[in-house]
Protein backbone atom coordinates (compact mmCIF):
# COMPACT_ATOMS: atom_id res chain seq x y z
CA UNK A 1 0.00 0.00 0.00
CA UNK A 2 1.40 3.46 -0.82
CA UNK A 3 2.27 6.38 1.85
CA UNK A 4 -1.74 7.99 3.04
CA UNK A 5 -1.13 11.59 1.12
CA UNK A 6 -4.26 12.89 4.29
CA UNK A 7 -4.82 12.72 7.92
CA UNK A 8 -8.05 10.22 7.30
CA UNK A 9 -7.17 7.57 10.04
CA UNK A 10 -8.85 4.93 8.38
CA UNK A 11 -6.39 4.83 5.67
CA UNK A 12 -3.27 5.27 8.24
CA UNK A 13 -4.84 2.49 10.19
CA UNK A 14 -5.13 0.65 6.84
CA UNK A 15 -1.04 1.74 6.01
CA UNK A 16 -0.36 0.63 9.12
CA UNK A 17 -1.67 -2.98 9.07
CA UNK A 18 -0.99 -3.57 5.13
CA UNK A 19 2.61 -2.00 5.21
CA UNK A 20 3.90 -3.19 8.96
CA UNK A 21 6.01 0.20 8.84
CA UNK A 22 8.29 0.96 11.65
CA UNK A 23 7.64 3.53 14.45
CA UNK A 24 10.40 5.54 13.31
CA UNK A 25 8.86 5.58 9.62
CA UNK A 26 5.22 6.34 10.96
CA UNK A 27 6.90 8.94 12.70
CA UNK A 28 8.55 10.38 9.61
CA UNK A 29 5.66 10.45 7.88
CA UNK A 30 3.33 11.65 10.29
CA UNK A 31 5.17 14.63 10.76
CA UNK A 32 5.19 14.94 6.69
CA UNK A 33 1.80 15.26 6.89
CA UNK A 34 1.44 17.12 9.35
CA UNK A 35 3.31 19.86 7.96
CA UNK A 36 1.30 20.11 5.07
CA UNK A 37 -1.43 21.63 7.09
CA UNK A 38 0.38 24.14 9.72
CA UNK A 39 -2.61 25.93 10.38
CA UNK A 40 -4.23 22.59 12.00
CA UNK A 41 -7.50 22.43 10.14
CA UNK A 42 -7.23 19.12 9.56
CA UNK A 43 -8.25 17.65 12.73
CA UNK A 44 -7.29 14.14 11.00
CA UNK A 45 -3.50 15.59 11.97
CA UNK A 46 -3.99 16.95 15.06
CA UNK A 47 -2.52 13.21 16.68
CA UNK A 48 -0.73 10.10 14.97
CA UNK A 49 -0.92 6.79 16.39
CA UNK A 50 2.71 5.05 16.10
CA UNK A 51 2.66 1.24 16.12
CA UNK A 52 4.75 -1.49 15.99
CA UNK A 53 5.80 -4.52 17.85
CA UNK A 54 3.71 -4.21 20.95
CA UNK A 55 4.85 -0.63 21.58
CA UNK A 56 2.26 2.34 21.47
CA UNK A 57 3.19 5.70 21.20
CA UNK A 58 0.53 8.36 21.03
CA UNK A 59 1.59 11.84 19.50
CA UNK A 60 0.47 15.35 19.01
CA UNK A 61 1.50 18.67 17.56
CA UNK A 62 -0.53 20.71 20.21
CA UNK A 63 -0.52 20.54 23.89
CA UNK A 64 -2.43 22.70 26.74
CA UNK A 65 0.08 25.16 28.05
CA UNK A 66 2.27 25.98 25.18
CA UNK A 67 1.52 28.29 22.18
CA UNK A 68 2.10 27.27 18.47
CA UNK A 69 3.07 23.66 17.28
CA UNK A 70 5.81 20.99 18.64
CA UNK A 71 6.37 17.43 18.84
CA UNK A 72 4.19 16.38 21.91
CA UNK A 73 4.59 12.80 23.15
CA UNK A 74 1.44 12.03 25.05
CA UNK A 75 1.76 8.76 25.58
CA UNK A 76 4.10 5.59 25.61
CA UNK A 77 3.57 2.15 26.29
CA UNK A 78 6.05 -0.09 25.91
CA UNK A 79 6.33 -4.32 26.22
CA UNK A 80 8.19 -5.06 29.58
CA UNK A 81 10.90 -6.19 27.73
CA UNK A 82 12.03 -3.14 26.71
CA UNK A 83 11.09 -1.17 29.48
CA UNK A 84 14.38 0.83 31.16
CA UNK A 85 16.48 -0.17 28.36
CA UNK A 86 16.52 3.09 26.33
CA UNK A 87 14.36 2.53 24.06
CA UNK A 88 12.62 6.09 24.71
CA UNK A 89 16.18 7.86 24.87
CA UNK A 90 16.69 6.57 21.01
CA UNK A 91 13.05 7.58 20.36
CA UNK A 92 13.51 11.02 21.90
CA UNK A 93 16.83 11.64 19.84
CA UNK A 94 14.82 10.09 16.70
CA UNK A 95 12.03 12.70 17.15
CA UNK A 96 14.25 15.47 17.58
CA UNK A 97 16.07 14.79 14.53
CA UNK A 98 12.70 14.49 12.60
CA UNK A 99 10.65 16.92 14.04
CA UNK A 100 10.60 19.98 12.33
CA UNK A 101 9.74 22.10 15.53
CA UNK A 102 12.27 23.06 18.25
CA UNK A 103 10.50 22.02 20.94
CA UNK A 104 9.70 18.75 21.77
CA UNK A 105 6.74 17.94 24.58
CA UNK A 106 6.47 14.79 27.05
CA UNK A 107 2.97 15.42 28.38
CA UNK A 108 1.78 13.80 31.75
CA UNK A 109 4.60 11.96 32.70
CA UNK A 110 3.26 9.77 35.87
CA UNK A 111 5.76 6.98 36.06
CA UNK A 112 8.31 7.67 38.30
CA UNK A 113 11.25 6.50 37.03
CA UNK A 114 10.79 8.27 33.56
CA UNK A 115 10.34 11.33 35.76
CA UNK A 116 13.36 11.20 37.34
CA UNK A 117 15.23 10.82 33.95
CA UNK A 118 13.66 13.97 32.55
CA UNK A 119 14.45 16.03 35.74
CA UNK A 120 17.98 14.13 35.83
CA UNK A 121 18.37 15.42 32.05
CA UNK A 122 17.78 19.21 32.51
CA UNK A 123 14.28 18.98 31.33
CA UNK A 124 11.98 21.86 32.32
CA UNK A 125 8.71 21.30 33.66
CA UNK A 126 6.05 23.00 31.03
CA UNK A 127 4.65 25.59 33.93
CA UNK A 128 3.75 25.09 37.71
CA UNK A 129 0.15 23.98 36.79
CA UNK A 130 1.47 21.16 34.22
CA UNK A 131 4.17 19.99 36.33
CA UNK A 132 4.25 16.73 34.96
CA UNK A 133 4.70 17.60 31.64
CA UNK A 134 8.23 18.54 30.49
CA UNK A 135 9.88 20.70 27.54
CA UNK A 136 12.94 19.82 25.81
CA UNK A 137 15.04 21.95 23.90
CA UNK A 138 15.78 19.75 20.88
CA UNK A 139 19.25 21.28 20.01
CA UNK A 140 19.69 20.85 23.65
CA UNK A 141 19.40 17.49 23.64
CA UNK A 142 21.31 16.61 20.72
CA UNK A 143 24.12 18.07 21.68
CA UNK A 144 24.16 15.82 25.15
CA UNK A 145 23.16 12.70 22.82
Amino acid sequence: MTLPTTGDRQTWLQWIHDSRPSILEQLKHWVVLAQTDPTNESSGLERGELEESGIYVLIRRRTQGFHGNCLVIATVNLPEQLQNQGWLKSFLRDCCLISPWEKLIIEDVKNKILKQYCIKSGFKSLSSFYQDTFIINRTDFLSRT
